[in-house]
């Protein structure tokens, strides 16, 4: 299996999973509804930029389909794209690159020995 294969198969079980996970979230919301459980209610409030969003008195399945639904937004519309997983492959690829280069470099030595270097001049001479 190629790179570019393996990384489409990581992003189709990404965008599967975080949908199921976003379906599952609202739908245990809706559950929560059609039970009729509305316990005590609870406050939201959040703040974003110079916009407000205040949620009173909500009944649970309220923040379990407010939470789902962000996380099905936020999945199509950012999520993970196959341009950000060949970024992060390539910067793994010249990661490893670095430390074999690197590796070589310790390993090989930074002068070569006299009698060596003496054999080579001698065998350039006789050819």
């Amino acid at each position: 299996m190629s790179d570019s294969q393996g990384l489409m198969i990581i992003l189709v079980v990404y965008k599967v999973a975080t949908l199921l996970a976003g379906l599952s979230l609202a739908y245990m919301g809706y559950k929560l509804f059609r039970v009729g459980i509305f316990g005590d209610s609870g406050n939201l409030e959040v703040t974003w930029a110079d916009t407000k969003v205040v949620l009173k008195r909500a009944a649970p399945g309220t923040f379990f389909v407010v939470l789902g639904t962000i996380v099905l937004v936020t999945t199509v519309w950012r999520g993970l794209t196959a341009e950000t997983l060949n970024n992060m492959l390539a910067a793994d690829l010249e990661r490893r690159q670095t430390n074999q280069d690197s590796d070589i470099s310790k390993s090989m030595p930074l002068e070569m020995p006299a009698e060596s270097a003496s054999t080579i001049d001698e065998e350039a001479e006789a050819s």
